[in-house]
């Protein structure tokens, strides 16, 4: 492999092994709606196993402190040997706190399969509670028009793919709330 645009082929991040179960979550998107109140986690489940699974999705929604604010129950999903299924959690609910570039309150949903009372496989994603949404000309974040203030990271082509990071660490804090 070629270097491109500067950049040297191999491994950028970290890397680790993970034993995964035999019925495993393979992705956990979090979608929020500021306007319905609602918030939907589309699941991943993957069956790496010989024979056919059902398992029962449960998520858990806490705050930084670790306090329940939401739980979400799911239909029994059966996976296929060898198959992905996809499954949707939903709920209505509105975080108390929202999030925003002043306010960057996160929270952590703690998605588990569950077979029976024992969880086979868990996963936690964080997660603000926001809706960012574009009307005509007008960035709308939480239904509160917002103006993009941006800091254009031009300079960082041809550096090492962390001097990109480190340029928004280094802005934080000052008047950007967008990075190009």
């Amino acid at each position: 492999v070629t270097p491109c645009n500067g950049m040297m082929a191999g491994i950028w991040g970290s890397v680790e092994v993970q034993l995964r179960p035999t019925v495993t979550l393979d992705d956990v998107f979090v979608r929020t709606s500021v306007t319905q109140k609602r918030i939907e986690l589309e699941l991943a489940v993957r069956n790496l196993g010989p024979a056919a699974q059902t398992v029962r999705p449960a998520c858990v929604i806490v705050d930084e402190k670790g306090a329940p604010q939401c739980a979400i129950a799911g239909a029994p999903l059966a996976v296929a040997a060898g198959q992905a299924a996809r499954a949707t959690l939903a709920a209505d609910w509105i975080a108390p706190r929202l999030w925003s570039p002043e306010t960057p309150a996160l929270y952590f949903a703690r998605v588990s399969l569950l077979k029976g009372d024992a969880a086979v496989d868990r996963t936690t994603t964080r997660f603000g509670f926001r809706e960012f949404e574009i009307r005509g000309k007008e960035f709308l974040l939480n239904g509160v028009r917002t103006v993009l203030l941006r800091n254009s990271m031009l300079t960082a082509l041809g550096a090492p793919f962390e001097h990109g990071f480190r340029n928004v660490r280094r802005d934080a804090g000052r008047p950007y709330n967008s990075v190009r």
